[in-house]
């Protein structure tokens, strides 16, 4: 019986998607779409996931303000961030020794800080070789001895990003997806992480068949 309902939506991939666009509300229980993404498209599942998200209200009382030095910028923005408990409901900051404020200085604060999470230099994330804008964690982090609360807080900038409709301008490669979804690597999936290792293991596998 379950089955046959997906294969029915499957067929109606169109008209559900229209649905879920007019009539889907804020929940926490959109599960069923990491499990059946053939009955959607890209769009409506980024509209479900963020509707998962706890929104944000603006509230005065639940401030968090930072004051970040751009010569250390990503050592600054780690302290910051690390502190948190909870997404602030009010979220700002400012440049050491200069008088901008406002939600532009957030947005470059944030870009910034991005760029250096990304940053090869910092050992914390490697480019694919074929799209350098879409990363997967380095091997070799372990050179940062606080590299493990240095990816966590990257994810904590990630929910910030998502919460605040801040663009971090990259992406993480879908390997990082499929093991946070709790799902097996494949050959196939390693090809844009790394090509060389990819198409090495093909002529092994090609030879043996």
């Amino acid at each position: 019986m379950e089955n046959d309902f997906w294969q029915i939506m499957r067929q109606v991939k169109v008209s559900l998607c229209i649905l879920i666009t007019k009539f889907a509300e804020e929940s926490e229980h959109y599960e069923w779409l990491f499990k059946h993404k053939e009955v959607t498209n890209f769009y409506i599942r980024r509209k479900l996931a963020m509707m998962m998200l706890l929104e944000v209200e603006d509230n005065e009382q639940d401030q968090y303000y930072m004051l970040i030095d751009r010569s250390k910028l990503l050592v600054d923005s780690f302290e910051y961030i690390a502190k948190l408990k909870n997404i602030p409901g009010s979220f700002f900051g400012e440049f050491k020794e200069e008088q901008a404020i406002g939600l532009g200085v957030l947005r470059e604060w944030f870009l910034l800080a991005s760029q250096e999470i990304f940053n090869p230099n910092n050992a914390l994330f490697v480019a694919c070789p074929d799209y350098n804008r879409s990363f997967f964690p380095n091997q070799a982090s372990e050179v940062n001895l606080l590299h493990l609360e240095y990816f966590r807080f990257s994810g904590r900038m990630t929910v910030l990003a998502l919460a605040y409709y801040l663009q971090i301008r990259v992406g993480f490669d879908r390997v990082i997806f499929l093991q946070l979804d709790g799902n097996g690597v494949l050959l196939k999936d390693i090809r844009d992480v790394d090509p060389f290792l990819y198409r090495g293991c093909k002529e092994i596998l090609n030879m043996d068949a």
